[in-house]
C-alpha cells in the first residue's frame, strides 16, 4: 500500500505519534517527519519529495497548526495534489476551531470528542483508498 503522510505542528507530536501507531498496527505506512528526517536532511525538499508520492496525506488540525508555516507549506502542496486528483487529504480535526479554508469542504475525522471515534473515520477512508488504489491497478 502506498504510503500516507502525516502533516502536523510539533506542538501535537504526542497525539500524532498514537495516531502513527494505529495507523500502522492495522497495516498502513506512515511518512512521519520524525522517524525519516535525519541531521543536515534538506526540509524543504524532503517533505516536498514524501508529499509528492504520498497517497493520502492526514493533515492534523490544532490551533497549533492552523498557525504554523510548515503545515501551511504541506497543506497548500497536497490541496494542490488532491485538486489534481493525485491524492487524498483527511483532515483529522483534535481541537474544536475553525477549519482553514483549504479543507473546510472536506469531511474530516473529528477527535474532538474521542480517539476511537475519530479513528474509525480514518481507519474507514485509508481502506476505501486502499481498495480504490486495487481496483485502479487491475487491467
Amino acid at each position: 500500500m502506498d504510503k500516507f503522510f502525516l502533516s502536523h505542528s510539533s506542538i501535537d507530536k504526542p497525539f500524532v505519534r498514537k495516531l502513527a501507531r494505529r495507523i500502522e498496527k492495522e497495516g498502513f505506512r506512515v511518512w512521519l517527519d520524525e522517524k525519516k528526517l535525519v541531521a543536515g536532511d534538506p526540509l524543504g525538499k524532503t517533505i516536498s519529495e514524501a508529499l509528492d508520492s504520498a497517497s493520502v496525506v492526514l493533515v492534523v488540525v490544532s490551533r497549533a497548526s492552523v498557525s504554523s508555516r510548515w503545515l501551511s507549506f504541506e497543506l497548500n502542496k497536497a490541496t494542490e495534489r488532491m485538486v489534481q486528483g493525485q491524492c487524498r487529504v483527511i483532515p483529522v480535526v483534535v481541537e474544536k476551531i475553525d477549519l482553514p479554508a483549504e479543507v473546510k469542504g472536506l469531511m474530516f475525522a473529528d477527535f474532538t470528542s474521542s480517539f476511537r471515534f475519530g479513528f474509525k473515520a480514518v481507519l474507514t477512508a485509508l481502506q476505501h483508498e486502499a481498495r480504490r488504489k486495487l481496483l485502479d491497478s487491475r487491467p
